[in-house]
């Protein structure tokens, strides 16, 4: 019996090395193909959202926005705030190498979409891993993109994405309607830190919309703003 504890251990052991070597190679690759893709000059992943805790724990949205809300009274933020990486690694008991090797590792298998395009270069504010924060391997429309990337730089302040991409199945899982404009790469959710930022944010997007002659469809919810380019007509719609 002592013999079989004595076996199971190394094969744990061995087991957990290997684990650990697999992340830390993961994380490399990573890195290395996150600065072939990304502006030097653009920021790195700054926060935390609830869909992130969502993956790490495999657990519902709303048990997701609890833990975040949680984070966040720990360290005594406000509402507004955000979560770093370092913040939530250190709450949850992980290396910030760890989480973020989970968390973005997959854009390793995105190359066939992203990696041979140049497309990239031309956008001035924004990085693939933010249309990829669902972490769904499907194509985003570069006409959404740039159009955006514009609203960005007429607005003068960041834009947080906090949705876009979606497969059909993550998209029902978060009670988003058959058929959105997410899962065709189409669309993406905005947060909205105060009124005066979504009015800012609506007045910039109306007005570059009737100077391009670009129809955009544009949904208020109370935290976040959904916004798609997939209109025939431009529209502004209350939830």
């Amino acid at each position: 019996m002592n013999k079989t504890n004595q076996l199971l251990q190394k094969w744990l052991k061995v087991a957990l090395l290997t684990f650990q070597s697999s992340i830390t190679y993961e994380y490399g690759l990573f890195l290395k193909y996150h600065q072939s893709i990304c502006h030097m000059n653009k920021p790195n992943r700054l926060e935390i959202y609830s869909n992130d805790i969502q993956k790490i724990k495999n657990c519902s949205s709303r048990r997701a926005r609890e833990i975040l809300k949680d984070m966040k009274e720990y360290y005594n933020k406000e509402r507004h705030q955000i979560v770093t990486p370092e913040e939530a690694a250190n709450y949850l008991g992980i290396k910030l190498e760890t989480l973020m090797a989970f968390l973005f590792s997959f854009l390793i298998f995105l190359s066939p979409i992203i990696g041979q395009d140049n497309f990239w270069n031309n956008v001035r504010y924004f990085t693939p891993e933010e249309f990829y924060v669902n972490r769904e391997i499907r194509p985003v429309d570069h006409d959404l993109v740039l159009f955006l990337d514009e609203v960005r730089h007429e607005l003068g302040k960041p834009i947080v994405i906090t949705s876009a991409v979606r497969s059909d199945r993550y998209n029902l899982s978060v009670g988003g309607v058959e058929g959105s404009d997410h899962t065709y790469g189409k669309a993406v959710d905005i947060r909205i830190p105060s009124s005066k930022f979504r009015y800012e944010l609506l007045q910039t997007t109306m007005s570059l919309s009737e100077q391009n002659t670009q129809p955009i469809k544009v949904v208020l919810y109370d935290n976040h703003l959904h916004f798609s380019l997939n209109t025939s007509i431009s529209r502004i719609i209350v939830h």
